[in-house]
């Protein structure tokens, strides 16, 4: 079975013009702009108007599924990681930046794909959706997941040392699962599939510190619970990483990421999804 479930959830931040405004008219001295901030390159790396960021990163998975049946009813709660044997650890590349539009405002982006895969021999019975594979059956799994992610950033406080603010986006989870029994000469004999997407809002909080000349670290945490009509899902975000900008446009740097994800669809079928990874990113940045 194929099924795409999309929820659209807007999501309004009302901003004075006074406010607004005043970020313009700020008049603090200790504070820098966008413009002072390029030709100097001595400090906050974080504050430069572009930063893309490539690497690894490298996951520990936890993932329960229950896919439901309008014939057969509830289906089983399974782990894909201890029933079904689908990678536990792996590593993938990732991608993520910013693109500063102001002393104070800017859009965070990011993404990362998953794929994992596996075979195994069952060892209880599990019913996905309209099919049932039965105990020591010779299955392969399948679990795609996409998390794209974009955000705008807006900074309360912007020092040339450190920064603290509040950001709101959105985290959107395209996942696709598969199960399909090994038959004889390796043929399909009978499989199963489910694939939606998950479009999480979230709000965050962030900080950035420079620790030394060209040292710094940045930290976030984002979270949100939505349900609209027969859809809810929740997200919690947390992030930490240290950059070393050696080089006047390249830097390194390292962090650790945890993420958890729990989607339900109470439509006919349901799904059910509890999705956690965590792990340590080590990538390499342009700035500028």
């Amino acid at each position: 079975m194929k099924r795409t479930s999309l929820s659209i959830v807007i999501l309004v931040l009302a901003l004075t013009p006074t406010a607004l405004a005043e970020d313009d008219r700020d008049t603090d001295r200790s504070e820098i702009s966008l413009t002072s901030l390029a030709p100097a390159r001595t400090g906050s790396r974080p504050w430069d108007r572009l930063a893309v960021r490539l690497g690894g990163f490298a996951v520990r998975f936890d993932t329960n599924i229950r896919l439901d049946s309008d014939t057969l009813g509830v289906g089983t709660e399974f782990n894909l990681e201890s029933d079904a044997n689908v990678d536990k650890n792996k590593t993938e590349a990732r991608l993520e930046g910013h693109v500063r539009f102001g002393r104070r405002h800017r859009i965070d982006y990011g993404t990362v794909f998953f794929r994992r895969s596996a075979t195994k021999t069952l060892d209880r019975q599990i019913q996905f959706g309209d099919v049932v594979f039965n105990l020591n059956a010779d299955v392969m799994t399948e679990f795609k997941n996409d998390v794209i992610k974009l955000a705008y950033r807006y900074d309360i406080v912007n020092r040339p040392a450190w920064d603290l603010g509040l950001s709101f986006g959105i985290s959107a989870f395209v996942i696709d699962t598969s199960i399909a029994v090994i038959g004889g000469g390796g043929g399909m004999a009978s499989a199963e599939s489910e694939d939606f997407i998950a479009p999480i809002p979230v709000l965050g909080l962030h900080a950035d510190v420079r620790l030394a000349k060209k040292w710094y670290l940045r930290t976030s945490g984002e979270f949100f619970d939505v349900q609209v009509d027969d859809q809810k899902g929740s997200l919690t975000d947390y992030r930490a990483a240290v950059d070393w900008y050696p080089f006047e446009h390249f830097g390194f740097g390292a962090g650790f990421n945890r993420s958890r994800l729990a989607y339900e669809d109470l439509g006919v079928p349901a799904v059910d999804v509890t999705y956690t990874y965590s792990g340590t990113t080590v990538y390499v940045s342009y700035v500028r």
